[in-house]
């Protein structure tokens, strides 16, 4: 992008004749500024000049930083209209649309409107703002989702946290050895000691016996 230094360069070498006289009559230590030298051929020839000046102003417009597309297209179209004076009004909107199109800072957008051309400037233009749009809706969704993200994953990880540390204490609580009788049901101590047992509580049949004696063995076997 040309600053203002290099476009009084350049107006200054791209006069010829009467019109590089115009050098003599700045002030010294202004003659590389453009407002300067801008003022000096207006002063001469009035207009004449304006033509040729905004067609090299045109030529190195791009869109500034933080300016907006529609205040970019504005100027564009100012440059324009002045720089090709008399010009087809078809011929016009081509040249304004390519100046236009060129000067777009964001790469993606640019490269959006060449591979999408429109027949007239105010459709280039309404297209540029509504791709513009779009991409910082995408963004925005983009940056939300994230969000989300990152949210689902900090609370899912709170939860197999808590999990993982029960099965851990789960597993370092030792097996019950409290001791219980079969033929009571009380704790402290097996059916063989149970004193209720002994006094007939229960019956005494053999197989009665054997089915008690069995069924001990097996509880016991299964706190051991």
């Amino acid at each position: 992008m040309w600053d203002d230094d290099d476009k009084a360069v350049a107006l200054i070498t791209s006069l010829r004749g009467a019109a590089a006289e115009i050098i003599q009559i700045i002030p010294e230590g202004k003659r590389t500024e453009f407002a300067a030298t801008m003022d000096a051929l207006e002063r001469k020839y009035g207009s004449k000049h304006v033509k040729e000046v905004s067609h090299l102003e045109l030529s190195s417009r791009c869109q500034k930083l933080n300016e907006r597309i529609q205040d970019y297209a504005t100027e564009i179209k100012r440059l324009a209209n002045l720089a090709y004076i008399g010009v087809p009004d078809d011929v016009l909107e081509r040249l304004k649309i390519d100046a236009f199109v060129k000067g777009l800072r964001d790469a993606e957008l640019k490269k959006a409107a060449w591979t999408s051309p429109k027949p007239t400037f105010t459709e280039t233009l309404g297209f540029a703002l509504t791709q513009e749009a779009a991409s910082v809706l995408w963004t925005s969704s983009m940056k939300v989702r994230r969000t989300e993200v990152s949210s689902e994953s900090d609370i899912s990880d709170v939860v197999c946290a808590a999990v993982r540390q029960v099965l851990r204490e789960n597993k370092r609580m030792p097996a019950s050895k409290t001791r219980k009788c079969y033929a009571c049901q009380k704790p402290g101590h097996f059916a063989r000691e149970c004193r209720a047992k002994h006094k007939g509580s229960y019956s005494t049949s053999p197989t009665r016996n054997v089915s008690e004696g069995a069924s001990e063995i097996s509880h016991e076997q299964a706190l051991n």
